[in-house]
């Protein structure tokens, strides 16, 4: 049998170029929480197999004038690994080198791309209307930046507020009839996270109609942008046996309707390998639940469901179709799969809400299986439909 593994060489999702270390490690963080696996570069030999996204710390305070060619020199390096996403990291504030760091980036496009400038981060308090940012918390602290005049792009249009209200569909119109026009740098004003959710889609639309497109951010917009849509499919396992638990399943059934399945492991335990492979890829998300049985030893609950995942990851792992990771609910529940997959310890990551931690297998066929749990009966409806989009990378 064929063992998983987490290390696959892979074409990298994105490339991230920042100032300096500080910014660095702040935006890889900000990948790493919605799911990537960033890697922070500082030297060109760096391995990055494995890795999703690329931040590089390109350290200007040191490049001095030599640092729009070191831009280029490190945006050559990126693409030629397969980069197509390419991101510069501004200061929150619009301080040190943006014009350096924009300049560079487009540099590489020889003209021909789009440009979009995504200044706003309202989580961390700074928006962006008409083309200004904005910092109104605290009070007082006085941040108004003309974002077109720092990063050096006057000829910008600025895409209002009152067409990101309208959502990514208007903004998508928008920006490709003034591409029509000629147009082809924009900053995008907003206020509240839909509106860098809307941005984030611009940008995938036009990434997947050809264009070459350059980001700039502050670092916002990256909780919705790159949305990877990785191949493959996750497994959630869950004896049902709360309230909050079948609701967190009937969430994640209606978000992903005709690509989700629900069904007991007794169902998926009288699969063949055949019937499996042709479940596993006609579908993105796979439950298997317990709900109508009442076993008063929830252990052999537990056993099942592990059994049964097991039984599909054999499966996949003889196949194209691969297990991007699992979502359990319940001690028992990750106990009995962890027990089932061989592991023999659990590498931690973050917990992503309360009582909902990350981990991955470490050792057995499925070493490096990311493996996301949360305690049975927490969390909110949303809960089991975040996990699992962490995986997906959406």
């Amino acid at each position: 049998m064929a063992a998983h593994s987490s290390q696959e060489t892979r074409a990298l999702a994105m490339g991230i170029l920042a100032e300096d270390l500080q910014c660095s490690v702040t935006v890889a963080c900000r990948l790493r929480q919605r799911g990537l696996e960033p890697v922070i570069v500082r030297d060109p030999s760096t391995a990055v197999d494995g890795a999703d996204a690329v931040v590089v710390d390109l350290d200007l305070h040191h490049a001095g004038h030599a640092a729009t060619a070191l831009i280029e020199e490190w945006t050559n390096w990126l693409e030629s690994r397969g980069c197509s996403r390419l991101e510069v990291k501004l200061n929150a504030e619009l301080r040190g080198s943006p014009d350096a760091l924009v300049a560079g980036i487009e540099g590489c496009h020889d003209g021909n791309g789009v440009l979009l400038v995504v200044p706003a981060y309202p989580t961390a308090g700074r928006v962006c209307v008409d083309g200004r940012l904005l910092a109104p918390m605290p009070a007082g602290n006085g941040l108004d930046v003309d974002v077109r005049t720092a990063v050096r792009i006057e000829d910008a249009e600025v895409v209002g507020l009152s067409v990101l209200n309208r959502g990514a569909e208007a903004v998508t119109d928008h920006v490709r009839a003034a591409l029509a026009r000629g147009t082809r740098r924009f900053v995008l004003d907003g206020t509240v996270e839909t509106h860098l959710g809307a941005a984030a889609q611009v940008a995938s639309r036009l990434h997947e109609e050809g264009h070459r497109v350059a980001t700039a951010s502050t670092g916002g917009w990256l909780r919705f942008y790159p949305d990877l849509g990785r191949d493959g499919f996750v497994v959630v396992v869950t004896p049902a046996n709360h309230e909050t638990d079948r609701a967190q399943l009937r969430r994640l059934a209606a978000a992903y309707g005709t690509r989700a399945l629900m069904t007991t492991a007794a169902e998926a335990l009288r699969w063949g390998p055949v019937a499996a492979r042709q479940v596993l890829a006609s579908h993105r998300v796979l439950a298997l639940h317990e709900t109508d049985r009442d076993d008063p030893d929830r252990w052999v609950v537990a056993e099942q469901l592990a059994r049964a995942v097991r039984g599909l990851l054999d499966v996949a792992s003889q196949g194209d179709n691969r297990c991007l990771g699992a979502v359990v609910s319940g001690g028992l529940t990750t106990t009995a799969l962890v027990r089932e997959l061989g592991g023999t310890s659990l590498s931690a990551g973050l917990e992503l809400e309360p009582l909902c931690p990350a981990a991955r297998v470490a050792g057995g066929a499925f070493d490096g299986l990311r493996l996301l749990s949360k305690a049975s009966g927490t969390g909110s409806e949303e809960t089991l439909l975040r996990m699992t989009r962490q995986i997906l990378g959406t």
